[in-house]
């Protein structure tokens, strides 16, 4: 999982961001004024223990400037120079693996971030395992808890809830890392996935995250007394979009 990190230095068919140390790239003069890096990486999501750099990924900026897109360096990096305390929006894509949507608001600190993209047969083959239908007009949300002390990320129960209307989808848990139709809460690796979400704009919410501010993807949204209260993310037709962050309560 990220964590927000100071750049001194530098599922399974989830697109879920990790840890990585600061690596070079592309900076993209599209807005004037301070601002702070975004260390992107774009890797494969298998195999899982040792994903590999994505060299043909391009990462593109499109809110809250459009600053085009830009290719990553020889180990799958872009650095990019992102406004201080926004709500971001990226696009990774790479010919042959499915693009990743990401929302991410920044604050006064250099961060990083990797994104897991699946290729577009992995994924595939994930579909007619579970003998579902993948529906091109429909995208795909892949979430990952971590807990916030120790322990595990195991019996979290997750619904996304469309802004437009209120309709609710349920995900698809992960059991050893392996989509599991039966199970109706997270293991304790954490990770969910909603298949076939119509486009537009969703909240992910969760009593595991009851007070929690430490989103990872996403864009936290609080309730008066500024506790956590639910994760905002996009959906948009064939791709996938990664929600990350620490796991507080049950």
């Amino acid at each position: 999982m990220l964590r927000h990190v100071k750049c001194a230095l530098g599922i399974s068919v989830l697109c879920l961001p990790l840890v990585l140390a600061c690596g070079g790239g592309n900076t993209p003069a599209c807005f004037e004024g301070p601002s702070v890096d975004l260390d992107m990486r774009a890797q494969t999501a298998l195999p899982w223990n040792a994903p590999r750099p994505v060299v043909s990924a391009e990462v593109c900026v499109e809110a809250p400037f459009d600053c085009g897109c830009f290719p990553v360096d020889s180990n799958g990096f872009a650095t990019l120079p992102l406004p201080p305390d926004a709500e971001v929006t990226t696009v990774i894509r790479a010919d042959g693996y499915v693009p990743n949507l990401g929302l991410v608001a920044t604050g006064t600190r250099d961060f990083s971030l990797a994104v897991r993209l699946s290729r577009t047969d992995e994924f595939d083959f994930v579909f007619a395992s579970l003998g579902l239908t993948m529906d091109a007009s429909a995208g795909h949300v892949g979430v990952g808890l971590l807990p916030a002390t120790g322990g595990d990320a195991s019996g979290a129960i997750m619904v996304l809830s469309r802004l437009s209307d209120g309709a609710t989808y349920d995900p698809t848990y992960f059991v050893a890392r392996v989509p599991a139709p039966a199970a109706t809460a997270t293991d304790a690796d954490g990770l969910a996935l909603f298949f076939n979400v119509p486009p537009g704009r969703y909240e992910l919410s969760s009593t595991a995250l009851t007070g929690c501010g430490a989103v990872e993807t996403g864009l936290p949204r609080m309730d008066a007394d500024g506790a956590l209260r639910a994760i905002e993310v996009e959906v948009r037709a064939g791709m996938i979009s990664a929600v990350s962050a620490v796991q507080c309560g049950r």
